[in-house]
This record gives structure tokens, C-alpha cells and sequence, in this order.
């Protein structure tokens, strides 16, 4: 953030941390952390409702609904749905979601980035920099920004591709209604 408190603490040596990084540090609840330049929320509210549906105790937080860290002083949750802004995840220092979705990425807010794409992206590949061999994340491989940058980059969670078109060995997509 470019507030001028925020600045001045950062110039200053203080540690800065995200709203999601402080709540996640507050709860045992399984995080399923969900980022990406379009299709965030519609992707976090339908992960919400299939698990909701399937009678979990699940909640939705982030860039969407109530403060996550309201609903971790205030509920019990065993799964949090989060969608994710890159700003949220500029601030992030061990935040580790077991599961994390970028749906896209194409240029965007990059005013806050210095006008560097590459800034944006880094952005928002902080939702896996954490995770480990344990964790997983899932991917839009048909996104060719995304793809390019996660061959230049070591992610340790399992990584799971999908695609709508051109199904490869390993990646789920859909063909004739019909999840492959």
C-alpha cells in the first residue's frame, strides 16, 4: 500500500503484513487460497457453494464477504474459501494456503506495480511461494502469461493443471460436458 502510515512504517524497518497473513496465522482451519486477474470471485463463490453443499463447515473470506479475521476471532470454520487480491498478497510473508487456484493473469492494476507486469505477477505467485510438497495448486495452463512464468520458477505444491481445450495427459478439462 502507498498510505502514507505505510510507508512511513515500512521506511522505517517495520514489518507489514496483509489482513490475510494475520488471520491465517490465528486458525487450524484448511485454507483454499484463490487469485487471478478475472474470475476470482465467481470461482471462490462456487468453491464455497460445492463444499457448503457437501456439508462442510466452510467460509468465505478475503476480497469478498466478512473480514477473515473478524471471522477467525468470531467462528469456527474448518475450511476458509479466500479469494485473493494481489494487493492482499503483497503484504504476505509465510502465508501458505494447502490449496491454491490462479485462474488467469493478464495486465492489470499496474499502476501499483510501476507500470513492471512482471511486479503484477510476482504479486500474484505469492499465494504459492509458501506452500509445500504437501499443498497443491491449480492452474489455468491455457494461460500463457502463467504458463511461461511458472517454467522459470520452482513451485513446491503439487501442481494440477486445467484446461478447457486440448486436454494433455495430466490436466483435467471438459469435453462434451464431460470432466476429463
Amino acid at each position: 500500500s502507498d498510505l502514507p502510515l505505510i510507508t512511513s512504517l515500512k521506511s522505517e524497518g517495520k514489518t507489514v503484513i496483509s489482513e490475510i497473513e494475520f488471520a491465517a496465522k490465528h486458525t487450524s482451519a484448511t485454507l483454499i487460497g484463490i487469485t487471478g486477474t478475472n474470475g476470482k470471485t465467481t470461482t471462490t463463490l462456487l468453491t464455497y457453494q460445492i463444499l457448503k453443499d457437501a456439508g462442510f463447515n466452510v467460509g468465505i473470506a478475503g476480497n469478498i464477504g466478512k473480514s477473515f479475521a473478524l471471522q477467525v476471532a468470531q467462528l469456527h470454520y474448518d475450511y476458509y474459501v479466500l479469494e485473493i487480491s494481489s494487493f492482499q498478497l503483497d503484504d504476505t510473508i509465510n502465508f501458505a494456503p494447502h490449496i491454491s487456484v490462479i485462474t488467469n493473469i493478464s495486465p492489470d492494476h499496474l499502476d501499483r506495480y510501476n507500470y513492471q507486469f512482471d511486479n503484477y505477477i510476482k504479486a500474484k505467485l505469492n499465494i504459492v511461494k509458501n506452500q509445500t510438497k504437501k499443498d497443491f495448486f491449480l492452474f489455468n495452463s491455457e494461460d500463457t502469461i502463467l504458463r511461461s512464468f511458472l517454467k522459470k520458477h520452482k513451485i513446491k505444491a503439487k501442481k494440477i493443471s486445467l484446461a478447457a481445450n486440448n486436454p494433455k495427459q495430466g490436466v483435467a478439462a471438459i469435453k462434451d460436458h464431460i470432466i476429463i
